[in-house]
């Protein structure tokens, strides 16, 4: 449950999709190319501040929090079901790891519209 910390799984775009939060592969670009940037520039990389980073787009974009965070924890996991959300997993993988899976996600996303 836990091994995706270690290598993130193959995934497919159709992973995004979820009725209850509200995504897809096209919501998840979206979401994707706004929390990167931001995530990247974050400063300390300490739970608090990422927590409050997103929270905070939450609320600048009008997002759902689940709409936002569903494909930040899909691209950082490429699992549905996690012991712990996107701000723990962010964390945990430090901000280079996360980073690359974030823009990997991006990718897959973006293939996922198209398909």
């Amino acid at each position: 449950m836990v091994a995706f910390l270690r290598e993130l799984p193959e995934y497919g775009a159709e992973l995004f999709t979820n009725k209850k939060s509200k995504t897809d592969p096209a919501v998840a670009r979206e979401v994707l190319e706004l929390v990167t940037p931001k995530l990247c520039e974050l400063e300390p990389w300490k739970r608090e501040n990422v927590h409050d980073l997103l929270m905070a787009l939450c609320e600048q974009t009008g997002m759902k929090k689940g709409t936002l965070l569903y494909p930040v924890r899909i691209a950082l996991s490429g699992q549905s079901v996690t012991p712990g959300g996107a701000v723990e997993i962010l964390v945990l993988l430090g901000r280079e790891e996360s980073m690359k899976r974030l823009e990997a996600g991006l990718v897959k996303a973006e293939n996922g519209e198209n398909d």
